[in-house]
């Protein structure tokens, strides 16, 4: 929270109704009005309505609108499948970062080269351009140098969606909707945590 919202009921308001923005992923005008003239959550235009208990006796109104930076999409390796997957994850709006740029210690979406530096670094999805025999190698030498089995589990390859790809552009195209699908999984079951649609 930066700045000064007018006290603690409206700042507890904005603070519900920001998360509640965030989660949906559209704006919401609130209100925050004094407990005694709050007759209904929804006032008759239909604005959401917080009860505020301060002596001030005002009525506050307030746009919500979510921002968020664009998801990261970290690629590890310089193949021509890799190439294709920065490309369409641009295209889609994804921030890319490559294999020198790549945080490792934050939470983005990534798609990995078989590269067991970088198997063991990775957080959130993790997905291997490998066939499931390579794959279950690389995951036992994982296990066998201390990795929990819980986050080899984690692991998935091959990557992308089975959509009976074959070049390296069907192949980075069947893994962007993969991600598509794990971000958006993600987003609808924060908002069924939260009773919202």
């Amino acid at each position: 929270m930066i700045g000064h919202l007018g006290g603690a009921c409206v700042t507890r308001a904005v603070q519900k109704a920001a998360a509640e923005a965030l989660i949906q992923g559209c704006p919401q005008v609130i209100r925050v009005k004094p407990k005694d003239k709050v007759v209904a959550l929804r006032d008759a235009d239909g604005t959401r309505v917080y009860k505020c208990a301060c002596p001030s006796g005002g009525t506050v109104e307030l746009l919500i609108e979510p921002y968020a930076h664009a998801p990261m999409l970290c690629i590890l390796g310089d193949t021509p499948i890799a190439r294709s997957v920065a490309a369409y994850g641009a295209l889609a709006g994804y921030r890319i970062a490559l294999r020198e740029e790549v945080p490792f210690d934050s939470t983005c979406l990534r798609f990995e080269g078989a590269d067991l530096e970088a198997l063991e670094s990775a957080t959130g999805n993790v997905t291997m351009v490998v066939s499931r025999r390579k794959a279950a190698v690389l995951c036992k030498r994982l296990l066998e140098e201390g990795m929990c089995g819980e986050r080899a589990g984690r692991l998935k390859a091959p990557a992308g969606l089975d959509i009976g790809t074959v070049e390296p552009g069907e192949i980075a195209l069947s893994i962007l909707a993969e991600v598509v699908m794990w971000r958006h999984r993600h987003r609808l079951a924060g908002a069924a945590r939260t009773g919202l649609s």
